[in-house]
């Protein structure tokens, strides 16, 4: 869907564990492809933040940041 795997790690917990929390329901909206509900996923809200992982999306987005284009 576009997420970095931390924030897929994140909202799969929440898809699995809690689908009744607003994570959950956003997320099962996303896979029974409602592409607003991608988009939103995507940018990762703060109610998607899985309490034992938090630190996992920080260290994706600096990889992210981090890794040059093929071509440099």
């Amino acid at each position: 869907m576009g997420a970095c795997s931390a924030g897929a790690d994140n909202i799969a917990q929440y898809y699995s564990k809690n689908l009744d929390s607003p994570c959950g329901k956003l997320a099962k909206q996303a896979v029974d492809g409602n592409p607003e509900a991608i988009k939103e996923l995507v940018a990762f809200p703060d109610y998607c933040k899985w309490k034992t992982s938090s630190n996992r999306w920080s260290r994706c987005l600096t990889e992210a940041s981090l890794k040059k284009p093929a071509d440099a």
